[in-house]
């Protein structure tokens, strides 16, 4: 799940953001009625930002973030640091009728595991699934600053525009009814300037308000850490150590996360093995063949002796002639 860039590379965005048009269009959605910042990758994902305004330009401030995907999008997510590692992952999958989001921080190339530092309130209004596309609308504390002395701390100017990025896949999660579910690598990636600026939304508090107990998803609630499976939930997920799973077209490392402490969330049972195909007992092996036992070969004749020897013909003198007396 290589999301782009290196410090360096974004590093680079940000220097060159000031100098180009952003990549964001300001819309006003009519369903919650936040003014949103938003952004249409090719694929038809569409990624809204609204902040308040005023927001503090050096400390973190909530933002409300809408995500709306065809059908066949099995998940999508935001880099808010426009990479994969480092920075606060907000990753989205229907299920059912239902939207899920888990909040996730990567350390490495590897399926991320749940962050604490962000906090979601998914809002019923606007978090909904149709015949042809899924949404989901959360508040979220966290997604706007983030790090620490080791890092640094990172603060999305609310002024300005920022370098986020995407990625998606048309896989669904294992498990697309538990926020802890791992998933595959991405279809695809991209990255663009979000002009944080369009969002700004004066009565930014009271809409979070009014939207939380509009008509929506009839099981979309609040969740505090580690995403939401649409039901209430209010736990700390506990990444266990990554096992390497390696396939033919890339090697990745997946987990499987546990939710611990005071916690509802629903997960569904998990995938018992398929069983093995019984093998009987071993078959028996074939005696081996008796060795050819070769028959004693005759002793030879010798050859044939007659019994006594030929006679040897002599012959007979011729007589001699008479001599008359």
């Amino acid at each position: 799940m290589r999301w782009l860039t290196s410090a360096v590379g974004v590093a680079a965005l940000l220097g060159a953001a000031s100098a180009q048009d952003p990549d964001s269009k300001q819309v006003v959605d009519a369903e919650t009625g936040f003014t949103f910042g938003q952004y249409v990758s090719d694929q038809g994902i569409s990624f809204r930002i609204a902040i308040p305004d005023p927001a503090p330009a050096t400390g973190s401030y909530d933002a409300v973030v809408q995500i709306a995907a065809p059908i066949a999008i099995g998940w999508a997510g935001i880099a808010w640091g426009g990479s994969m590692t480092y920075n606060p992952l907000t990753i989205v999958w229907k299920s059912g009728t239902d939207v899920v989001l888990s909040s996730r921080f990567a350390f490495g190339y590897y399926v991320p595991p749940a962050y604490t530092g962000a906090v979601y309130s998914i809002l019923k209004t606007g978090t909904h699934v149709n015949a042809t596309h899924w949404q989901i609308t959360a508040k979220c504390t966290g997604c706007t600053q983030w790090g620490d002395d080791d890092i640094g701390v990172t603060t999305l100017d609310p002024t300005q525009q920022n370098p986020l990025a995407f990625a998606f896949s048309t896989v669904p999660p294992d498990t697309p009814s538990s926020n802890t579910s791992s998933f595959g690598i991405h279809d695809s990636i991209g990255h663009w300037y979000h002009d944080f600026a369009q969002g700004t939304n004066p009565g930014f508090t009271a809409l979070v308000s009014k939207n939380s107990e509009g008509p929506g998803s009839s099981n979309a609630t609040t969740t505090a850490t580690g995403g939401s499976t649409g039901k209430p939930t209010n736990s700390t997920l506990t990444p266990p150590r990554p096992t390497t799973v390696t396939s033919k077209t890339s090697s990745f490392t997946s987990v499987t996360l546990t939710p611990t402490g005071n916690s509802t969330t629903t997960s569904s049972k998990p995938t018992p093995p398929k069983p093995t195909k019984p093998t009987g007992p071993p078959k028996p092996s074939r005696p081996p063949k008796p060795t050819k036992t070769l028959k004693p070969t005759a002793p030879v004749k010798p050859p044939h002796s007659p019994p006594f020897p030929f006679p040897v013909w002599t012959p007979k003198p011729k007589p001699t002639a008479k001599t008359p007396v």
